[in-house]
């Protein structure tokens, strides 16, 4: 398989018996580990699993493997994973993560060709322990940033080189939150394929995106049918009746400061605030979210649309986005003037504003599936969904085995969904 390093030299060697079961239910040790396989071509690949702190010296490598990415995903860009470490490790990644690098070099020049961050995981019922893509609520989207130059040779050796029985990692990889869809989803299957290793795509749901419009002048109403474009073209009548009403959309630093702290006071106020899922009420989630707003700000990465009323938001939605490509991170508005739909105003003249920018692509509305406003604004559809893969033709059985804990949680999850409902409506 090629030759194995591990920066803190320990044994690979795991004793038998009961100790050898003790030491299989320990946490990983989550040091620095290597491993490189050479071609035919003279090249040399080297995948490096390394800790989060080492983000800070990849950021360059990053930054430049995300301008000749296959697909873009802004979550993995260094701005996003430098602003989750240390804030967000406890709730995103408790038992550990690293950071998954793929470089190729050739003669003297080494290139980072794949990205992703990963973190050892436990799913299902009974828990099975994998190695899984860094993405959940608030990073929803898993896609790997992976070069546009021979993705299908970068993904097969990836998956050679992570079944390295030295590296001692689970035999299973789990990558949620993928574009089914997508050129990097085509490029996985094919290189799991290609190395007869056994996967399974499941959790598939569908969720709204808005793409390049023909018609952008009529698209709204094409979209909403002329009683709901009618009816909220009434609703924004009679809310500026009340005072000053305003849409715009937040793009300087400075601005986007105060856009944000406008933005936590709106959710906050919110039935997220009573809830408790607001990001204020988590402190840590409150100063990533800050970061990156501010950090993607200075390329133009991060936006604010307010709806203000006499200069107060009524409604505001951050975005994020990359050349072209856009995603509505988080959307609040206010309950107090919920008879004029702000939500739905806010993203009626924010779909518009998109749709009539040159430079516009896509925008993936990183909504849950059936999304009640979502899917009335924007018409396109992405499909998601989880992809399981053995990294090697013998994990099979634990391939399954691990579907069916997942499809027993999911079970157990719908079941409890359904009798708190109903208690509820009991107390009632």
């Amino acid at each position: 398989m090629g030759v194995f390093e591990d920066i803190m030299a320990h044994s690979s060697r795991r004793p038998s018996g009961l100790a050898g079961v003790l030491e299989a239910a320990r946490p990983l040790p989550l040091n620095i580990r290597k491993t490189t396989n050479s071609t035919l071509t003279s090249n040399m690949w080297e995948l490096e699993l390394l800790p989060p702190r080492s983000i800070e010296r990849l950021r360059g490598a990053i930054a430049g493997l995300s301008k000749r990415a296959l697909e873009p995903n802004l979550f993995f860009e260094p701005e996003v994973v430098s602003a989750a470490w240390p804030r967000l490790s406890s709730l995103l990644a408790p038992a550990g993560s690293w950071m998954l690098c793929l470089w190729e070099t050739t003669g003297t020049h080494r290139l980072l060709r794949l990205f992703m961050p990963f973190r050892i995981a436990r799913i299902g019922l009974p828990k099975q322990t994998v190695l899984e893509v860094l993405s959940n609520d608030y990073l929803p989207l898993g896609t790997p940033l992976v070069d546009r130059e021979n993705p299908d040779e970068a993904f097969e050796t990836l998956f050679r080189l992570l079944s390295d029985p030295h590296l001692r990692l689970p035999d299973l990889l789990n990558l949620t939150h993928q574009r089914k869809d997508g050129a990097v989803m085509a490029c996985m299957v094919r290189a799991m394929k290609t190395l007869g290793l056994p996967h399974a795509v499941y959790h598939q749901t569908q969720r709204a995106a808005l793409k390049v419009s023909d018609d952008p002048q009529n698209f709204l109403k094409n979209q909403l049918g002329n009683k709901r474009f009618r009816e909220l073209n009434r609703q924004w009548r009679r809310l500026a009746d009340t005072g000053n009403l305003t849409f715009s959309i937040t793009k300087t630093q400075n601005e986007l400061f105060n856009a944000f702290e406008k933005f936590l006071t709106l959710e906050l106020k919110s039935w997220k605030g009573r809830r408790g899922t607001a990001l204020y009420n988590q402190r840590q989630v409150t100063a990533f979210s800050r970061q990156i707003v501010a950090d993607l700000a200075a390329s133009g990465g991060s936006e604010i649309a307010l709806l203000t009323l006499d200069e107060r938001p009524i409604a505001a939605l951050i975005l994020l986005s990359r050349d072209g490509w856009v995603m509505p991170w988080k959307i609040a508005y206010s309950e107090e003037h919920r008879a004029f739909s702000p939500g739905m105003q806010l993203m009626f003249h924010t779909t518009k504003a998109l749709i009539e920018r040159k430079d516009f692509i896509m925008a993936d509305s990183l909504a849950v599936a059936d999304h009640w406003m979502m899917n009335r604004v924007w018409p396109d559809k992405l499909t998601m969904g989880d992809v399981m893969v053995g990294l090697s033709s013998q994990a099979k059985p634990d391939l399954h085995k691990a579907l069916r804990a997942v499809e027993r949680r999911d079970t157990m999850k719908h079941r409890l969904k359904q009798w708190l409902s109903m208690d509820r409506r009991k107390k009632r």
